[in-house]
């Protein structure tokens, strides 16, 4: 059964595949800025994992997403303007689905 738990603890997997794949990524003048990347988000994305799994609290988890939304909006630049050919597959589109899970109807009133 699809819920607000289940699908915001795979946006967490999502995210910390994110994060696995910049800290990966090893090309040449591209390195450290991918790096940098993956240092910025590492701890917004374990706030958000702690919101969701650990705290189990929905207003928190809402908080960490905005949170991260900026800087997935520069890693999502990066890689669609080819600038870093780091997702070879739907990692960032699953990021981009599962994004606005609080928003949807469906979901509403529901908990983690």
């Amino acid at each position: 059964m699809i819920t607000l738990a289940t699908q915001a603890q795979e946006l967490v997997r999502v995210l910390q595949a994110v994060v696995a794949a910049l800290e990966r990524f090893d090309r040449l003048g591209q390195r450290d800025y991918t790096a940098g990347l993956a240092r910025r988000l590492r701890p917004l994305v374990a706030v958000f994992q702690s919101a969701v799994i650990v705290e189990r609290s929905r207003p928190a988890a809402e908080r960490a997403l905005a949170d991260l939304k900026e800087l997935m909006h520069e890693v999502n630049g990066a890689a669609t303007k080819g600038e870093i050919d780091i997702f070879p597959d739907d990692t960032l589109n699953r990021y981009w689905a599962l994004s606005t899970l609080f928003q949807e109807s469906r979901f509403s009133g529901q908990s983690l």
